[in-house]
């Protein structure tokens, strides 16, 4: 199960051990956001947490990459 680069980035952002951690810090940031594109974002990175194990959580690569320093 792959994420997008939104919901990689949201997950690296939140620091999660595990993807039972990353769920239940989803479910509790949603109520509090303003920003209806945000909440699209964790919904869906929700829906795709639900559909992986968590040993495809923990082999996932959540590494942001380093932006160019020339852009």
């Amino acid at each position: 199960m792959k994420l997008n680069e939104e919901q990689r980035n949201l997950i690296s952002a939140l620091e999660h051990g595990s993807r039972k951690e990353a769920v239940k810090d989803l479910l509790h940031i949603i109520p509090h956001l303003d920003d209806e594109d945000m909440k699209e974002i964790c919904a869906a990175t929700l829906e795709r947490l639900d559909q992986m194990s968590d040993e495809e959580f923990e082999s996932l690569d959540l590494t942001i990459p380093e932006e160019d320093e020339d852009e």
